[in-house]
């Protein structure tokens, strides 16, 4: 349904009953004029307006990171993998990207390392996010969102990228993870993961940027770290397909391939 708002009120109307209905807020996201939704998650749903400027999450992780690592993005063709409620993909298409597909889970959809989280349609909630930016600017944003389980990727079908970003996603899948990164190599020549060193257990092992980088090696990539600051713990690592690298499905074909998955399960 195409929501029509003409009047600041009408705006500032529309944003405040959007943000009411969902009960997650992993990003925070600043819609202007004074109107904020601060980060609520797992387990308490607490506002927490302390997140607004910490480079963990939102603008303030953008700006720190992101972005800086970052090409130029106009003209791409980008897939935002884990798009959660669509902040960093309106900000990839204002930037100029041609288009952008942003994938996560609706209410069916369960996060594999924490099944007890919400079961929330993110993908409404970035719709929203989307349409308070298009009215806010008054631009349309060339932006697709898709409810979809991300360790079922390769079923989708959707051609080759310029950009794929995988911000503190794929890890979350844990054994389907090396399959995923083998899905996203066949997509495109540049990747950018990032992860969560502040995960512990199992979790943590494959989020760990050594289990990164071995996947994305034998994928073969060459991996570029970028660690932030001294005690920032979320890492990015700007995946580049080597010069005269072949796109090809490694997975099932090949025992090199099989081997370290075998090592990485085990040692996990």
């Amino acid at each position: 349904m195409t929501i029509m708002v003409h009047n600041m009120e009408g705006y500032i109307k529309f944003v405040k009953e959007g943000i009411k209905k969902f009960r997650e807020w992993y990003q925070p996201i600043d819609f202007g004029y004074g109107i904020i939704a601060h980060v609520q998650e797992f387990p308490d749903y607490i506002p927490k307006p302390e997140f607004m400027g910490n480079k963990l999450r939102g603008m303030s992780k953008w700006n720190f990171i992101i972005k800086p690592n970052l090409p130029d993005v106009r003209g791409m063709r980008i897939l935002d993998l884990g798009c959660n409620a669509g902040l960093y993909s309106v900000q990839l298409a204002m930037n100029g990207a041609k288009e952008v597909i942003g994938i996560d889970r609706g209410p069916d959809i369960y996060q594999k390392s924490n099944p007890g989280l919400c079961r929330q349609d993110v993908i409404s909630q970035a719709e929203f996010v989307k349409k308070a930016f298009e009215i806010r600017t008054g631009k349309k944003l060339n932006i697709k969102f898709i409810r979809w389980d991300i360790g079922r990727l390769d079923e989708l079908n959707l051609g080759k990228f310029d950009l794929v970003l995988a911000l503190c996603v794929v890890y979350h899948e844990m054994r389907k993870m090396p399959m995923i990164l083998e899905t996203l190599a066949s997509m495109s020549n540049l990747i950018m993961l990032q992860t969560n060193l502040l995960h512990r257990g199992r979790l943590g092992k494959w989020a760990s940027v050594e289990t990164h980088v071995k996947v994305m090696t034998i994928l073969g990539f060459d991996v570029r770290i970028d660690e932030g600051e001294p005690g920032y713990p979320m890492p990015l690592m700007i995946c580049t397909k080597r010069k005269g690298g072949k796109q090809k499905r490694v997975g099932l074909l090949s025992k090199k391939f099989r081997l370290l998955l075998i090592k990485i399960r085990n040692m996990i």
